[in-house]
C-alpha cells in the first residue's frame, strides 16, 4: 500500500515537555541518519509512543519538510530505525568477527567482550529493551526481534560446535550465553553490578571447558588481574 505524507496517518503527538530545541541555520540540511538517530533516542527515552515527526522536528530545530525529503511517512522512519538496529547490533558484528578473527574460540571471546560495551544497542541495552517493549505491541516488530534472536543464537551455537561441542550441547550453551549476556547488561544498567572477579568466573563457566588454546591464553591475564582485585 503506498504511503502518503498526510499528517492524518500519524497518531496525534502528545505535547512535548520542554523540548531541547537545537539552533540550526536556514541552510542546515539533515541527513536520513540524523532523523534515524533522533528517533532512536526518542524510542529509548519515551518508548514508541514518543516517536513523532513533529516532536522530532522541534527537537532538531528544523521543519517537517526536511523529514519528508528522506521518508514518506512516520512508519517508514520506524522501519529504518529497526533496520539500522538489526544491522548495527547483529549483521555487522557477525561479519566483522568472521572477517577479522579466524579461530572460533577467539571469536566467542571477542563477541563476549563486545557485548560488555556500554552502548545502547548491546543485548540487554536500553535500545534493545525499548525495541523488545515495542515488539510486544507490534507483530511486525516482534517478527524482526525473533529473527534477530534466532540469528544470534544460531551464530553462537555454530561457534560452540566449531570448538568441539555436539549440536545439542552447542545449542544449549548458545541459549545460556545469550541469556546471560542480556541479563548481565540489565543488572549493570540497574546499578547492581557484581565484582570483576565474579564476572570473570561466570564468563569461564558460560564459555565452557573446551574453550582452549589461544583464547584461554588470551583470557588468563585478565583472570589473574581480577583475582588480585577480588
Amino acid at each position: 500500500m503506498p504511503r502518503t505524507k498526510e499528517d492524518a496517518t500519524e497518531p496525534a503527538a502528545p505535547p512535548a515537555a520542554n523540548p531541547q530545541k537545537r539552533t540550526r541555520g536556514p541552510n542546515t540540511r539533515l541527513t536520513r541518519e540524523d532523523w534515524i538517530a533522533a528517533a532512536r533516542d526518542a524510542l529509548i527515552k519515551k518508548s514508541i509512543d514518543g516517536v513523532h515527526v513533529e516532536v522530532l522536528a522541534v527537537q532538531l530545530g528544523i521543519t517537517k519538510g526536511s523529514f519528508y525529503s528522506h521518508f514518506a511517512s512516520r512508519q517508514e522512519l520506524l522501519d529504518a530505525v529497526l533496520a539500522s538496529w538489526e544491522s548495527t547490533a547483529t549483521t555487522n558484528v557477525i561479519e566483522r568477527l568472521d572477517s577479522g578473527v579466524k579461530d572460533a574460540a577467539l571469536r566467542l571471546r571477542a563477541l563476549y567482550r563486545l557485548s560488555q560495551r556500554k552502548t545502547p544497542d548491546t543485548p540487554g541495552g536500553p535500545l534493545e529493551l525499548a525495541i523488545r517493549a515495542w515488539s510486544r505491541r507490534d507483530p511486525a516488530v516482534r517478527k524482526v526481534m525473533q529473527a534477530v534472536d534466532k540469528s544470534r543464537t544460531h551464530y553462537i551455537a555454530t561457534l560452540f560446535e566449531q570448538i568441539g561441542y555436539d549440536q545439542f550441547d552447542a545449542r544449549a550453551r548458545a541459549v545460556l550465553y545469550y541469556g546471560y549476556v542480556a541479563g548481565r547488561n540489565i543488572l549493570v544498567q540497574s546499578g547492581e553490578p557484581e565484582s570483576e572477579l565474579v564476572y570473570t568466573v561466570v564468563e569461564d563457566l558460560v564459555l565452557g571447558a573446551k574453550l582452549h588454546g589461544a583464547a584461554a591464553k588470551q583470557a588468563a591475564p585478565a583472570r589473574k588481574r581480577a583475582v588480585k582485585r577480588g
